[in-house]
């Protein structure tokens, strides 16, 4: 199936889940790229989406609780989507079962998924966690991922 277009959403605070979702969205080859930043507020209304891909980072091995707000206001046609989420290098633990089926629930038909390393929200300088992430490796696999699931 040829994608021509497919829509990121993404929640990022720190700007590391959008690096992904713009890496596997370019992985994809799609023609044309939206992007639905849902980091600062929820959409004002209900939204529906054609192909997506949605980025989400884990804290505490879970979804962003504000994420999974936003992403309610989102919906799918039964349509493919791609869930992905990004953590600080300690453990993603159920956050990635729990994008799915958030993307089900809102009528998405998750083919893909797959857990990204970040910078943790945490790393500082005199106690870095997961520097400089995702760095050129990790967003080439992100872009292979991407490639793949076309």
């Amino acid at each position: 199936m040829k994608i021509s277009v497919v829509h990121t959403i993404f929640f990022s605070p720190t700007h590391t889940s959008l690096r992904i979702a713009d890496a596997i969205a370019e992985g994809m080859g799609t023609c044309e790229h939206k992007e639905l930043d849902i980091t600062y507020e929820k959409p004002v209304k209900n939204i529906l989406i054609e192909e997506g891909v949605a980025v989400i980072p884990v804290y505490g091995g879970r979804v962003a609780e504000t994420a999974v707000e936003r992403l309610r206001s989102i919906r799918g046609n039964n349509i493919p989507a791609v869930v992905a989420v990004v953590y600080g290098n300690r453990d993603y633990e159920d956050a990635l079962i729990e994008l799915r089926d958030i993307a089900k629930e809102q009528g998405f038909i998750p083919v893909s998924g797959g857990a990204f390393i970040g910078e943790h929200s945490y790393s500082r300088p005199n106690r870095p966690v997961a520097e400089g992430r995702p760095d050129k490796a990790d967003i080439d696999t992100a872009f292979a991922f991407g490639s793949k699931t076309a």
